[in-house]
């Protein structure tokens, strides 16, 4: 594993291979350049939009209409007399 110390950076900076300590039985394949290997990113959150919450809840609604409505449609029938 690698350890790197990120007191003092921010978002958006980077950390190069020379800011860590390695082992001394690990090398690098790259030796003409100070690499980066990694790069502070701002922490990433799913954003939960009101109106599809809003949204499934008035389709729970629009169900028990529909629902509601064809109870109806079956005891109008069975009052009149016809089969379902």
């Amino acid at each position: 594993f690698i350890e790197a110390n990120l007191e003092g950076l921010e978002i958006g900076d980077s950390i190069h291979i020379s800011s860590v300590n390695l082992s001394p039985e690990v090398s690098t394949v790259i030796k003409d350049r100070d690499f980066t290997i990694a790069t502070i990113a701002p922490p990433t959150v799913i954003k939960v939009e009101d109106e599809k919450v809003e949204d499934s809840g008035s389709q729970e609604e629009d169900n028990k209409s529909t629902e509601q409505q064809g109870e109806k449609t079956v005891e109008k029938k069975a009052e009149s007399g016809e089969k379902k």
